[in-house]
């Protein structure tokens, strides 16, 4: 699934995108403002993954001009009631932050 808009796509995460993913989250620069800072194994992402792979979560590929910003998600979504559990987002690409691309996300 791809979502586009204001200049941007949101790409559902994939498997084979966990990697690039696993390798952002635990840059220091995104790891030192999330709640779980100690490193991500490749294990452990292949098993977040697994979990988070279902039609209750949305996860997304920030990607604007071709180029990936950062990682969008909605979780825990119950579609009966039109809600959504919980939310976040994290930009890695040092360029994007600071600018309306995580807003417009």
């Amino acid at each position: 699934m791809i979502l586009e808009g204001f200049g941007m796509r949101l790409i559902r995460l994939r498997e084979e995108d966990i990697e690039t993913v696993r390798i952002h989250r635990n840059s220091e620069s995104v790891r030192r403002d999330m709640e779980f800072r100690d490193e991500i194994t490749p294990e452990m992402q292949r098993k977040w993954f697994a979990g988070i792979n279902n039609e209750f979560n949305n996860y997304f590929i920030i990607e604007f001009k071709g180029e990936q910003a950062g990682l969008i998600y909605g979780a825990s979504i119950d579609w009966e009631k039109n809600e959504t559990g919980n939310g976040g987002i994290f930009i890695w690409n040092e360029k994007f932050k600071e600018t309306p691309i995580p807003i417009s996300a």
